[in-house]
């Protein structure tokens, strides 16, 4: 008799695990969900202090929305810096996107924070798939924040369907910063890719960029 009593304890803790599990939609936490905007502005640097690169225990604080998956820092050759990976479930206008596995499921993007020893640089986010849903208007969601920036350089190219944009930007309580948003558009939606720039000569830095293209706020 015992040994039926564990047997369908256990079976029943299988099948509940498999019910559950296998739903990678309970797998993140809705409350961990970060909107773009908030995530950005996790890693400039504030106000109150000096042009001193944010540690490497950034968005790393207990109950952070990003899910590090580098343990410390790790050396990179071809980068020629130190870096930490991640992923984190980004909203726009409160709404992630999403991606079909064997569920629908939210998308997470890929975040990688780089620097030397001392900090973080810069920091790389990106959506990672195309979809239909992304449809990111980055000055209407600075606009929304009341964000002040300018559009310091773009994509000479200036196609439609794929470009890039390298604002400066001033969010309140902050340091400076500059946001490069590259976007590729194509039959299965857009993607997105962004890169935080904490200091103004590697935004400088930027390739194949032309100064000006007008606009901001």
């Amino acid at each position: 008799m015992g040994h039926r009593t564990i047997v369908t304890v256990v079976l029943f803790s299988f099948l509940c695990g498999s019910a559950d599990g296998g739903n990678k939609e309970l797998a993140w936490d809705r409350a961990k969900f970060i909107d773009l905007i908030d995530l950005v502005s996790i890693f400039l640097i504030p106000a109150s202090l000096q042009s001193t690169a944010p540690g490497w225990q950034t968005g790393a604080e207990p109950g952070s929305p990003i899910r590090w998956e580098t343990d410390g820092i790790q050396w990179v050759d071809t980068r020629n810096a130190n870096i930490r990976t991640g992923e984190v479930i980004v909203t726009i206008s409160g709404e992630p996107i999403h991606i079909l596995r064997k569920y629908w499921e939210p998308n997470p993007w890929r975040i990688t924070a780089i620097g030397p020893r001392a900090g973080i640089f810069r920091v790389e986010i990106s959506s990672q798939i195309n979809s239909q849903e992304l449809q990111l208007d980055m000055e209407g969601e600075m606009d929304k924040r009341q964000i002040r920036y300018r559009i310091d350089k773009c994509d000479p190219i200036g196609a439609a369907s794929s470009g890039g944009r390298l604002y400066s930007i001033q969010v309140a309580g902050k340091q400076s910063a500059w946001l490069y948003h590259e976007w590729s558009c194509g039959s299965g939606g857009c993607s997105a890719f962004l890169t935080v720039l904490l200091f103004k000569e590697d935004a400088e830095a930027l390739p194949e960029l032309v100064p000006s293209c007008g606009g901001g706020k």
